[in-house]
């Protein structure tokens, strides 16, 4: 290791968030509902509820049980999205490389030197977040179902003509692209900004500035904390930056002298 330089510390340049990310992930995500979409509508043509009397019927017979085989028939079709989720998790992996880089080029900013920190709790972070999305976009097609099917049961029993069926079902296509929109936009921020605590604390960041968007779409309660010291052992009340849902605000870190940063090795570089 070279001997310990004489470094005065910058202001930190700001974190980016992955938006090129963020958006590939929602178009894949709207890809898979969209593609849902397109099932139903193929199958459409085999939903008939009109042969019995609209009585009331739980169990394994008439209109009820052909359409809760109707809707098993199009969840097995996508039983296993492995494109979906193969992209998906490849999409996450990109969101660690994009943090990565963000890192180098933030401590690079505060002490002009390049930083390279251990990372053993890396391996953890992503499992976690890779379980947790396939499992968020299976959801996508099992909560649509299971809402799709209480729509049906009720329009058919509230006497709805089976004529005006296949446009029913058709208004509710937008379900499945809003909650892809949500997964997308929260779980990218998510990832990043648990990349960013993670980093961060390594190298002995105990405190950060919270930044905001500094936009219209910034919640009240995190407009009031831009530019307020919070530290990583006490988080504020729904939790540090990107932690809630579809939170797009951002931690400064408040570094320590270098002589104080844990878990490093260094080069010099040219700033």
């Amino acid at each position: 290791m070279a001997q310990m330089p004489k470094i005065t510390r910058r202001k930190p340049k700001r974190w980016l968030y992955p938006h090129a990310t963020e958006r590939e992930y929602e178009r894949l995500l709207l890809a898979f509902a969209d593609s849902i979409a397109a099932e139903i509508e193929r199958q459409l043509p085999l939903l008939d509820l009109r042969q019995d009397a609209l009585d009331d019927i739980p169990e394994s017979s008439g209109w009820y049980e052909r359409l809760r085989r109707w809707v098993v028939g199009i969840a097995d079709v996508f039983r296993q999205p492995e494109k979906t989720i193969a992209g998906a998790l490849g999409l996450l992996r990109e969101v660690n490389r994009f943090n990565a880089r963000q890192f180098q080029a933030v401590v690079r900013s505060v002490f002009a030197v390049d930083v390279f920190a251990h990372e053993p709790w890396l391996l953890d972070v992503m499992k976690q977040f890779e379980a947790e999305n396939i499992r968020l976009i299976k959801s996508i097609l099992a909560q649509y179902l299971e809402t799709l099917h209480g729509k049906i049961v009720a329009a058919v029993r509230a006497g709805l003509p089976h004529a005006k069926l296949a446009d029913f079902i058709r208004e509710t296509y937008a379900l499945p692209k809003s909650r892809a929109r949500l997964i997308a936009r929260d779980q990218i921020g998510k990832l990043n900004g648990q990349l960013t605590m993670e980093r961060q604390r390594s190298i002995g960041v105990t405190q950060y500035v919270w930044r905001t968007s500094l936009d219209e779409r910034v919640r009240h309660t995190h407009r009031e904390r831009e530019g307020k010291i919070f530290d990583w052992d006490n988080p504020p009340p729904d939790g540090h930056p990107s932690e809630p849902i579809q939170c797009r605000c951002s931690a400064e870190g408040i570094y320590p002298d270098f002589a104080d940063l844990k878990g490093i090795v260094y080069e010099r570089n040219s700033l």
